[in-house]
């Protein structure tokens, strides 16, 4: 029988430096893919939060169009919407547009301060005739204020609106 060398056993250099090689290529590749979920669950948490205050807002200028007594549909200034709600009382919707914008129905404001509005349009096709209502287009686009750059989430929605009671 032929001894052994103790020295054989032990692994190379060049050994040790692949399997070094390896597992600092397989920790950078991990490290990015955790980075890029955690990077796509901020935008999707940041998406859902503009989408939840948007939705609030049309649906508060929804029913309050919908049923609406009166709808005053000069279209000059395409941030503001006035209407006689179904209590006769005159009221409005506007927008502020920019890095603090909100939208707002009359004094209230229907938009969190986390959300920005980036641009806002009322427009109002008026009736032709006695039978048909008007029709309200409203556009939106909001964005967070609070998640920085590659998060960040901006949300696009547009409805349109048929007045009920005219």
């Amino acid at each position: 029988m032929k001894e052994k060398n103790k020295y054989q056993s032990a692994m190379s250099l060049v050994e040790l430096l692949i399997v070094i090689s390896v597992f600092a290529i397989l920790g950078v590749v991990v490290t990015s893919i955790l980075t890029l979920t955690l990077r796509g669950s901020q935008k999707a948490e940041s998406t859902i939060k503009v989408r939840e205050d948007m939705n609030y807002a049309f649906s508060v200028i929804e029913r309050n169009l919908r049923n609406a007594q009166e709808i005053d549909c000069d279209n000059s200034d395409i941030d503001t919407l006035t209407y006689l709600s179904h209590d006769g009382f005159s009221s409005s919707f506007s927008c502020t547009v920019g890095t603090d914008g909100f939208v707002s129905s009359g004094s209230a404001r229907l938009t969190k301060n986390e959300v920005s509005i980036v641009f806002c349009e009322f427009s109002c096709i008026p009736s032709s005739s006695i039978i048909e209502p008007p029709v309200i287009n409203v556009s939106l686009i909001a964005e967070d204020k609070e998640s920085k750059s590659p998060t960040k989430s901006q949300v696009d929605i547009t409805t349109q609106i048929v007045a009920r009671n005219y």
